[in-house]
């Protein structure tokens, strides 16, 4: 017996064998672990698209076809008021991959479905009807715990604004679909690249993360941001499933974002789930924070990741990767951080969260030892922003406000020493990746508020959530090595290397020693030798 879901494939090449090319195999496995129940007290909502959404008319064909097999065992459900005229294969294929499950002869071989959210309640909405009854009316009778849009619009739109004040009313962790990059332009779809949308792109999961040569984010179809104040995705996802088409037979996707961005709501969904055993009164209206949080600093860094640029100089301000955005989506990761517990500031352990309201004139701090002499400290923070109750649903700037994260080292004399920071002007997350040093004895993370304005105002407060541990890299993981950012590592990299070296503004400092010099290359160079021994 095959079994192909779950998060896990016992065989990538009986798969590929059946279905003609690879299915991506290690998807499962990146994403999570096989659970034996699907979480009951969690509510999901899925927008979905009508077939002629462009052209301003529902034909109500959003909804999948459930008299398939594959969803005699779902709590799939749309509105009472709506006679659906068709079926959608796009919302057929999300529903199977976040709800399908059962036993199928496919070519002679027994195939096990079994997706995460098989008995959760999933709740199908068109999107003329999202907009008329939740975003323009700014309520909702029943609101979701996560909701998931996979499709958008190049430019930002007071639909969009208005569904990320939804999320913040009513505590949702959103997910939303990056874009299908080269065929949809490079640009990001919103409201994936809404501050209080969880942007997820999607990327190959085949090799991950041990790439000698191709980097992650060059994923063939999923976009990245091109402004330079917002770095989006949030994270990748694996795009490439099998799923059920209209007429019952088993296909593949395609990676795409569409797909990536429900498989990381089902992620959350898990998590929320997970989140009901422990008792932290801190959490109450910082759910959907705490999973952004947990999600993010968990997330597997592929090769050549880096913040913003392919040099240091933005990395204090661009929060994630361009490309990769945190990583790629690690559930097993995630659902370790959040069994370290939550903690409050003060002394803490090397590994864990916390989630509370943080006031202007105050600041938290974490402090702790790390464990490891080698690896990364890594710790994200996020907020949801506020935006007014009336069309347009322009942003709230009085009730706005920016924090920022930094890390100091506290050597054995006691002097403390600016580590590592994260203060993006423009979006409500922020996140430090930084490697152990052991010119410090411990480490301290600081939440605080960036503008001075928030900073005088006592009457300033913002739920936050903020997670954070030491990691380890993959020892072939390759850092800052592709500094032109053409997703290989070779010589041309080296003749840039080289180039910076001899110009005005210096060499590149690839190894956070302080000084770019022929040591930063030396690196670059062994990697690229290795290829022709």
């Amino acid at each position: 017996m095959l079994k192909i879901f779950g998060y896990t494939i016992l065989s990538a090449a009986l798969a590929a064998a059946l279905f003609g090319e690879s299915i991506e195999p290690r998807s499962y496995g990146l994403m999570g672990f096989e659970r034996s129940r699907s979480p009951e007290d969690v509510r999901m909502l899925l927008v979905g698209r009508c077939a002629d959404i462009n052209s301003g008319q529902s034909k109500d064909d959003f909804i999948p076809n459930t008299t398939l097999d594959i969803f005699s065992t779902s709590n799939l459900s749309w509105s009472d008021s709506i006679e659906p005229t068709g079926f959608s294969e796009h919302m057929n294929s999300i529903c199977s991959l976040t709800a399908g499950e059962g036993s199928f002869l496919e070519n002679g071989e027994f195939i096990e479905y079994n997706a995460p959210l098989s008995s959760t309640s999933i709740f199908i909405q068109e999107y003329w009807d999202f907009l008329a009854e939740n975003v323009v009316e700014q309520e909702m009778k029943k609101p979701p715990d996560v909701l998931s849009i996979s499709f958008g619009t190049t430019v930002e739109n007071w639909w969009t604004k208005g569904a990320e004040r939804l999320l913040q009313k009513y505590d949702i962790a959103g997910f939303a679909s990056i874009g299908n990059g080269e065929k949809m332009g490079n640009n990001c779809l919103y409201p994936a690249a809404s501050q209080n949308f969880i942007g997820v792109g999607a990327a190959s999961a085949e090799d991950f993360p041990n790439f000698d040569s191709r980097f992650l984010g060059k994923a063939e179809y999923s976009s990245y941001s091109s402004d330079k104040r917002v770095v989006k995705p949030d994270f990748v996802a694996p795009g490439n499933f099998l799923v059920s088409n209209l007429h019952g037979e088993f296909v593949h996707t395609g990676s795409y974002s569409s797909f990536a961005a429900p498989a990381a709501a089902s992620a959350a969904c898990i998590l929320l789930d997970s989140l009901q055993d422990y008792e932290y009164a801190r959490i109450k209206g910082n759910k959907s924070n705490l999973i952004r949080a947990l999600l993010t600093d968990t997330a597997l860094k592929g090769s050549y990741w880096h913040k913003g640029q392919w040099d240091t100089s933005d990395d204090s301000t661009a929060v994630f990767d361009w490309q990769q955005g945190a990583g790629m989506i690690n559930l097993a990761g995630a659902e370790t951080r959040l069994a370290a517990g939550g903690q409050r500031p003060g002394e803490v352990s090397s590994a864990g969260w916390d989630a509370g309201v943080i006031s202007g004139k105050r600041e938290n701090l974490y402090i702790f030892e790390p464990e490891k002499k080698n690896g990364y400290i890594s710790g994200s923070l996020c907020w949801k922003r506020f935006f007014n109750e009336t069309f347009p649903f322009d942003p709230n700037e009085a009730r706005n406000a920016n924090l920022k994260l930094e890390l100091w080292g506290i050597k054995h004399s006691g002097e403390k020493v600016l580590a590592a920071k994260s203060d993006s002007r423009h979006s409500n997350v922020e996140h430090i990746f930084h490697p152990i040093s052991q010119n410090y004895k411990s480490y301290r993370f600081a939440v605080v508020f960036s503008d001075e304005e928030s900073v005088e105002s006592a009457d300033k407060k913002v739920n936050f959530a903020f997670s954070w541990a030491e990691r380890e890299v993959p020892a072939n993981w390759k850092g800052w090595l592709d500094v032109n950012s053409d997703g290989l590592l070779d010589f041309g990299d080296i003749e840039l290397m080289l180039s910076r070296l001899t110009s005005e503004e210096g060499g590149l400092d690839l190894n956070n020693d302080g000084s770019g010099n022929l040591i930063d290359i030396m690196p670059a160079m062994a990697e690229i030798m290795k290829k022709y021994e």
